[in-house]
């Protein structure tokens, strides 16, 4: 699905090109050009996609978390904190 267009979005593609993990909360993995950007990930960085549709994401590393963004950015939290 087209959406609207993304704010800075040519800015964004060096921070998510760096980071260390990418979160991903609610329908942004549908709405294009949003969902593009995890395209730009290391091959590396845990990808954690927060949605209870749980979206279809062709990369590695992609942990789903099968909730709505209250419940599950909590458990996300949870195992960031277990990784440490």
């Amino acid at each position: 699905m087209v959406g609207e267009a993304v704010p800075a979005f040519y800015e964004a593609i060096p921070v998510v090109e760096n980071a260390d993990i990418i979160v991903v909360v609610g329908t942004s993995m549908v709405v294009y050009p949003a969902a593009g950007l995890v395209h730009y990930a290391k091959s590396e960085a845990p990808v954690f996609v927060i949605d209870p549709s749980r979206p279809e994401v062709k990369l590695r590393n992609v942990v789903y978390i099968d909730e709505k963004a209250s419940v599950g950015i909590e458990i996300l939290k949870n195992k960031l904190e277990k990784l440490k």
